[in-house]
């Protein structure tokens, strides 16, 4: 899987607004570029609270558990389709934090402002969570197997050697290995490039390198979705939405290119639906995440191109959904392991009202852990940022 986020908080992935921020206006204005440097979208809260409920649906109800085979159709087919919350995390992240790197290139302090403010929202939670589930309880998490191969953890490397077998598979984390290893190497290109157009180019190389390489590990029968090279186009269509945004000063143009964007996408998917079946199609591999980030950053425009008052904004800006945009980060984080310890507890009744039972007090139990975390731990490391601005 996969979660990072806009306002002072990310996710499994992890974007954020990075600096002072002005919330868009909620009448439009021909005046400026589409998306204006060091702008506020509070819908994208919506986006990341949608995201991180989709990952949750999906592991929690519709993955592992003898309820998935009993749900109808239609939830299952939503259920399954909560795992791709964790492409909209790579979109979005790459849409915010090449945001970001475009609206502080000038900074003298860029560099290290980015990379503090970075390690002050990532690293409390993750490196408090493997501290705890591999070091000193894996007994009780089920993770005592993994313990001699921690240090792929603590180097935000797992998803590496799970792909060439030189570790076993640690789950969830390897989504945040592929954005930490993005948040690495990409602002100093960005830095490098400058000028938006040569970071445009710099996106769409990006896309073309991770299709090369899909396309390379297909033709060995190999699909290794965890592997940075593999996934990182969608945090570059993120990255391309960001620049488009800032040249782009109509929104008929900003509407034409979301609309073109979308059309594209399903002109090559409802052909490619009918020719080719299933996780067996190595076209069909190499090609879906480019697909489902396509879709992605096309609702992300529609979200950033509309003005607060649109009904679909107005939804993304709900109370719970903000909520759990703004802790999505922990719940990404904590998730499985509460779900593995709820997996123990016992309860009465048949197999699927069991899995119901358990699934639901791992539901309850993650948004618990998800506001302590908040409070005592991602907070007050979140008011040093203060200290890394200009």
């Amino acid at each position: 899987m996969t979660l990072s986020l806009s306002t002072d908080i990310d996710t499994p992935p992890v974007p954020e607004r990075e600096l002072p921020a002005e919330t868009v206006p909620t009448s439009p204005s021909n005046a400026g570029p589409i998306l204006r440097p060091r702008s506020y979208y509070p819908a994208l809260d919506g986006v990341r609270g949608l995201s991180i409920l989709g990952v949750l649906l999906f592991h929690f109800y519709g993955h592992y558990h003898a309820l998935a085979a009993t749900l109808p159709k239609p939830l299952a087919y939503v259920c399954r389709l909560g795992q791709t919350g964790v492409d909209c995390f790579f979109v979005l992240s790459g849409f915010l934090i090449t945001g970001i790197l475009l609206d502080t290139r000038k900074q003298t302090h860029r560099a290290r402002n980015f990379y503090a403010r970075r390690a002050l929202r990532i690293f409390p939670i993750y490196f408090l969570t493997v501290l705890v589930v591999y070091g000193l309880f894996p007994g009780f998490f089920g993770t005592r197997y993994l313990v001699p191969y921690q240090l792929w953890l603590w180097t935000y490397t797992q998803n590496i050697g799970t792909t060439f077998h030189w570790c076993p598979d640690f789950g969830h984390f390897w989504s945040l290995a592929v954005e930490e290893q993005f948040y690495l190497v990409w602002p100093p290109l960005v830095w490098f490039l400058r000028t938006e157009k040569k970071v445009a180019a710099l996106c769409l190389a990006t896309i073309a390198l991770a299709l090369g390489t899909r396309g390379v590990f297909a033709a060995f029968d190999q699909f290794p979705a965890q592997f940075t090279l593999c996934r990182v186009d969608e945090l570059a269509f993120g990255g391309l939405l960001a620049v488009i945004g800032r040249r782009v000063t109509s929104r008929a143009q900003w509407t034409a290119a979301t609309l073109g964007m979308v059309a594209v996408i399903l002109l090559l998917a409802v052909p490619l639906y009918f020719l080719e079946s299933g996780k067996g199609s190595p076209l069909v591999q190499v090609v879906k995440f480019d697909m489902r980030a396509g879709l992605f950053a096309a609702a992300i425009a529609v979200v950033v191109g509309a003005t607060s008052t649109t009904w679909w904004n107005r939804l993304l800006m709900v109370g719970p959904l903000v909520w759990c945009g703004h802790h999505s980060y922990a719940m990404y984080v904590f998730h499985p392991f509460i779900m593995s310890a709820c997996e123990k507890v016992p309860v009465p009744g048949s197999t699927v009202t069991a899995d119901v039972g358990r699934m639901s007090l791992a539901t309850v139990i993650t948004l618990g852990m998800a506001w302590l975390s908040w409070r005592f731990v991602e907070a007050p490391f979140l008011k040093l940022k203060r200290h890394f601005l200009e």
